[in-house]
């Protein structure tokens, strides 16, 4: 039935406008990634290998679990036994148990860094990247702890029930101790931070890793309309609306 079918031999074209569109978005874009890579990857004089966000975060891991005593380490069976349920009741506060409270963290976490960044810096750096990464792992461990220890000791539980806590909660306490400028400053740098990731590494970088990933499958030869410019404004656009119903109906 399908023996005589045409198979397309040439690449689908865009519209004029679209390639327009598209030259003009990438040159603006292309400016400002040039711009933000320079202010959050500068390097010191005299260590021009490791940005000094880089040498930032892993300063401040060390600084923590020494701090702390090696709670990555010293924590690990009260975890353990945490999220066994050994610590849980009927009568707790909360809305999820403490095995689903872990399951959702880690459902946002691993994935767009544990899996691509580790990909992508193996593949810059070689082998060797893989003990670094390890390594800064092990001592982040103590950071996230911290994290989430703030964030559950200062959020805040409504009269509904439901919980309300993160930076945002225990930020302000360590910032009221600061100057009124510096604080502003740090908690504005936070939130752009905070809304940068989300567009760019939350929603831009996971459509195009879906986007190449359909194209792969349903288009290989990149000869059909899914390859062009405008199926990837498509599928870009309904991205957005799926994790939104993915997310309602969770």
């Amino acid at each position: 039935m399908f023996a005589n079918r045409a198979i397309p031999t040439s690449v689908v074209e865009d519209p004029q406008w679209v390639t327009d569109i598209e030259t003009t978005v990438d040159s603006a874009f292309t400016s400002v990634t040039k711009w933000s890579g320079e202010i959050i990857f500068f390097t010191l004089p005299g260590i021009p290998q490791m940005p000094f966000v880089v040498m930032w975060l892993i300063a401040a891991a060390i600084i923590i679990t020494l701090y702390l005593g090696f709670i990555q380490f010293r924590g690990l069976k009260t975890a353990y036994e945490t999220i066994r349920g050994r610590y849980s009741s009927e009568d707790d506060p909360g809305e999820i148990p403490h095995y689903q409270a872990l399951t959702s963290a880690v459902s946002g976490t691993v994935g767009l860094g544990n899996i691509a960044g580790v990909g992508a810096a193996v593949t810059l750096g070689g082998p060797g990247a893989t003990f670094w990464m390890i390594l800064a792992g092990l001592f982040g461990m103590a950071t996230k702890f911290a994290e989430c220890t703030l964030g559950v000791k200062y959020r805040e539980i409504r009269e509904d029930g439901t919980v309300s806590g993160g930076p945002f909660k225990y930020l302000p306490v360590a910032f009221d101790k600061l100057p009124k400028v510096l604080s502003v400053g740090l908690t504005g740098l936070f939130a752009f931070a905070i809304l940068f990731f989300g567009v760019g590494g939350g929603n831009m970088f996971q459509a195009n890793q879906t986007y190449s990933q359909a194209v792969t499958v349903l288009d290989p030869d990149g000869t059909g309309w899914l390859s062009s410019t405008t199926g990837a404004w498509c599928s870009g656009s309904s991205w957005p609306q799926s994790s939104a119903r993915s997310s309602s109906a969770g």
